[in-house]
């Protein structure tokens, strides 16, 4: 059997050659020959080797650990007026404490890809199943997945035990996604099910290099069946056989599949990204006290050896005093090192690894905290998680908070509320559908046009139907909003069944009054954000209906027929009331000219090469989803989460100003905001317009004006001014006015501080982009907090200063790429309000005290050189000068700074206005 016989050099080469499209240009060095590689991976930092030099290296960074080691080195390598242990025995006690705590720290990284590396999996070896560990895949082993299993590697599928050959899989542990995805089986090996058949298929697989992104991928398939090459046929590899590691295997019982990438080179590995090293205010704060006390040093040295100079004058003959050979520079240089040395312990030794073990221990106050914890539906209980401790402090001093809407301020539960159909509106009540206007209940199937339009809506979705013995049926949807619309639709009377026993290519919809089926031709998604989906189906009489459903802005374009004008006004209407809309469309095709658009759109999909098969896949589905016929919309309501007013009030109230960046349009995007508090009816509202680049400054220069009256632009800008305003920015402006007018766009955001700002039809790069303009502020040090539920939110909390991840019903992604995770948003008032706050005062006060401790152990020895005559005497005991940073002082001061409270939970509880005294870093 030949799979995958070629090396790594070859496939790259060949795909350079041959398919110059594939890929972009390999850097330099890429296309050198490299041997088949395991499937191992690692997280860890650091290995057995690795470990002293490396976290060595690291700390010796820091400023302090720095000049300890060059005092040391001083002490050793002159006659110090002090022990060198005095100096070198802290130095190893805060270097190795440190190197332990991070060590740690690896070594759970290391025992978590320990595990998953020796987890075992199942490969066909010659003709046989046999077990092995999952690191020890190579590209080319056969792989067999049973359901519930994770994905050992990345996967063309070979075959599948669905009778469609198709095969579902979540990807929520690579992008957040608790959707299902679907795969197909290669045409040619669809039907081989065993090990020994599987072992009888004579092809090889020629794939691109492996790369980031996760939605694509190509290559070939070349089955041999003759001597020489004769009957040879090659089929095109897409991203509809490919699944990825760490995906999840649902609703399908086995699968087999070819390893095409391994290791390091699988999407998931290549996708984990070194997360922004974020150091806090009080960290850098830090930094610039030692600085200072540094140049204090040096200068109380400098200024000692002045004086030590003319103290001898005359004096060198005295009986007390050792005659020193005549001066000289090195002498000179000596001198000024033993006051170095013994002035030396104005510098905490031991700050930084008090400061983490501080900050270490206080993480715990946030796991353990049970008003945290919060039980879901399904019973599952949620409590705060802390991935970085590092920036405890941050938490309290909080001025911008940036959060998505949906998942994050609401629920991300949907359920359908209204619809309208014809320009008619229905309200659903209970599992009643009511006409809005006479308030009379219908049955969809006793209108043709309402009929439909439920219709539409059981079938124009990628949601799976599983029917249990019960008969009642179960949906995997591929998001909320999908499961709603199926849901309604099944309550209602039309029921999705999901797939025909008779052919796994047909589905079914059952009514109140009869079965009927459709075939699934294709399904067209209009690109990855969802913003359109086009299903076309073909009935039992042979012909075609196509459905399309989207966001109105991506359907109502392609719409010649309908009530358009009434559709508009529901739309608007429902997005008043804070209700999500969709568009459902639908055309009537002939058997003819269904055949032809199916034949030419897989034709079009067979195109290996990806320039060429993106237009030609374009131009197809431009006329598929052309002259579609309206038929109506749907309103979709997303609940608030609870307490999330009065957070969101409390929240204000301490002097944070919250923006909310949402994909949703700007009329539901503004109703969930007067919903939640975020805007009131006092808030005077201002939009930042245009088409252009030269409109959207003009625009924003406006608004500068008008919220900033009396100040010419570019002249002073009084300072949040914008108190009682809101700012309402659409995503197609955002790029734009960040590209062109950056510096403008922040002197309206930061300088004049509107109360409330909302981003609307954001895509996940711009609320990254808007977290980063905030974060990047000239002249400011105001921190900013992201907070987000799913996968798309995660560029956006990993760009702020403090990120917070909600635990989402779509994954988890947020909460891993998340500094903390959250259960709910009204969690959040506590994590600042109450921990923020007390992080930030216990750590102020250890640093202060560290340096306060410092400077009146070192102030003695300073007068005591007036005593002995500048003679470079130590006042104190060698053994004092090693314990005084590590046992006198510092565990004290640690204990300090964990069990201090400087005001109870109830006054931080009650007045929300105190967090404000934090602020800047107070």
């Amino acid at each position: 059997m030949e799979w995958f016989e070629s090396t790594k050099h070859q496939i790259r080469l060949w795909v350079a050659e041959k398919f110059p499209n594939l890929h972009e240009q390999l850097p330099p060095g890429e296309e050198q020959p490299s041997v088949r590689i395991d499937n191992r991976i690692s997280s860890s930092k650091y290995t057995i080797i690795t470990f002293i030099p490396h976290n060595l290296y690291e700390q010796f960074h820091r400023v302090a650990n720095f000049y300890f080691l060059f005092i040391f080195t001083m002490e050793v390598l002159m006659d110090s007026p002090v022990s060198p242990y005095t100096s070198g025995l802290p130095l190893s006690f805060v270097v190795c404490l440190t190197a332990i705590k991070q060590a740690y720290e690896d070594y759970l990284r290391y025992r978590e890809d320990k595990e998953e590396n020796n987890k075992l999996i199942y490969v066909v070896r010659s003709g046989v199943l046999v077990q092995d560990r999952c690191m020890n895949i190579r590209p080319g082993d056969i792989v067999r997945v049973s359901e519930g299993e994770t994905v050992p590697a990345d996967l063309v599928l070979i075959s599948s035990s669905d009778q469609s050959n198709h095969a579902y899989y979540s990807t929520a542990a690579l992008d957040g996604e608790s959707n299902l995805k679907e795969a197909s089986a290669l045409k040619k090996t669809q039907f081989f099910s065993t090990p020994a058949e599987i072992t009888q298929i004579r092809c090889y697989c020629e794939v691109q290099a492996p790369n980031t992104e996760l939605y694509r991928f190509a290559g070939r398939s070349v089955f041999n069946y003759g001597v020489g090459g004769e009957n040879e046929e090659i089929f095109p590899l897409t991203p509809d056989q490919f699944i990825f590691r760490g995906s999840i295997l649902r609703n399908t019982e086995w699968i087999y599949g070819l390893a095409v990438y391994t290791g390091v080179e699988t999407k998931m590995v290549q996708n984990w990204k070194g997360k922004r090293q974020k150091r806090s205010s009080a960290e850098l704060s830090m930094n610039r006290f030692l600085m200072f006390y540094l140049i204090l040093l040096f200068s109380l040295s400098g200024l000692s050896l002045f004086v030590e100079g003319i103290w001898n004058i005359g004096r060198s003959d005295e009986w007390y005093r050792i005659l020193l050979e005549p001066t000289t520079t090195g002498a000179t240089l000596v001198t000024f090192f033993s006051f170095l040395v013994i002035y030396n312990y104005v510098i905490p030794i031991s700050l930084y690894v008090t400061v983490e073990m501080q900050r270490f221990v206080s993480a715990f106050y946030i796991s353990w905290d049970e008003k945290f914890a919060y039980k879901t539906a399904d019973g599952e209980e949620l409590r705060a998680k802390v991935n970085c401790s590092d920036i405890n402090d941050e938490l309290g001093q909080i001025k911008f908070l940036l959060s998505d809407k949906t998942g994050t301020l609401t629920e991300n539960e949907m359920n359908l509320k209204s619809c309208s159909i014809g320009g008619v509106r229905f309200d659903l009540i209970g599992n009643q559908l009511v006409r809005a206007d006479t308030k009379a209940e219908l049955l969809p199937h006793h209108d043709p046009a309402v009929y439909q339009f439920f219709l539409a809506m059981a079938l124009c979705h990628t949601v799976q139907a599983k029917v249990d013995p019960k008969l009642s049926i179960q949906y995997s949807a591929s998001s909320p909003d999908e499961l709603a619309l199926v849901e309604a639709a099944k309550n209602l009377g039309v029921a999705f069944t999901g797939a025909s026993e008779d052919s796994p290519n047909m589905i079914k919809v059952q009514t109140c009054t009869k079965a009927r089926c459709f075939s699934v031709e294709e399904i067209i998604e209009f690109d990855s954000t969802r913003k359109r989906q086009t299903v076309i189906l073909k009935d039992e009489n042979g012909a075609y209906l196509i459905l399309t459903k989207g966001a109105d802005s991506h359907v109502l374009p392609l719409v010649t027929q309908g009530p358009v004008k009434q559709i508009e006004n529901s739309v608007l209407e429902f997005s008043m009331q804070g209700y999500r809309t969709l568009i459902l469309c639908k055309k009537l095709v002939t058997k003819e000219e269904g055949d032809r658009l199916v034949k030419e759109l897989a034709e079009a999909k067979s195109i290996v090469n990806d320039a060429a098969r993106n237009k030609a896949l374009g131009s197809i589905n431009d006329e598929i989803e052309s002259n579609l016929q309206l038929m109506g919309a749907t309103a979709v309501e997303d609940k608030l989460q609870k307490n999330v007013a009065q957070t969101m009030a409390n929240l204000r109230e301490a002097g944070i100003f919250v923006w909310v960046l949402t994909g949703d349009k700007e009329e539901t995007a503004l109703a969930v905001s007067r919903m939640a508090k975020h805007i009131d009816s006092s808030t005077k509202l201002l939009k930042i317009e245009g088409e252009n680049t030269n409109e959207i400054g003009r625009s924003i220069a406006d608004a500068i004006r008008q919220l900033s009256p009396g100040s010419e632009f570019g002249g002073p800008i009084r300072k949040n001014c914008g108190r009682g305003w809101g700012l309402v920015i659409p995503g197609a402006v955002v790029s734009v006015a960040i590209r062109d007018h950056r510096k403008i766009l922040q002197t309206l955001l930061i300088q004049i501080r509107p109360e409330s700002v909302i981003c609307c039809r954001m895509a996940p790069i711009q609320k990254a982009q808007i977290v980063k303009l905030a974060r990047s502020q000239e002249g400011g040090n105001d921190l900013t907090l992201a907070i987000g539920d799913g996968a798309n939110d995660v560029s956006m909390i990993q760009e702020a200063h403090v990120g917070v991840g909600i635990f989402g019903k779509e994954g988890r992604a947020a909460a891993q790429n998340a500094d903390y995770a959250i259960p709910r948003f009204f969690h959040l008032e506590r994590l600042l309000l109450f921990h923020g706050r007390m992080f930030y005062d216990r750590l102020g006060n250890l640093i202060q005290y560290f340096f306060y401790k410092n400077i009146t152990f070192v102030l003695p020895q300073i007068l005591f050189q007036l005593q002995c005559g500048f003679s470079q005497t130590t006042l104190y005991d060698g053994i004092y000068l090693t314990m005084y940073n590590t046992a006198f002082t510092a565990f004290p001061v640690m204990f300090f700074g964990i069990l201090e409270r400087y005001l109870p939970e109830e006054s931080l509880q009650k007045k929300p206005h105190i967090y404000k005294d934090n602020a800047n870093n107070k």
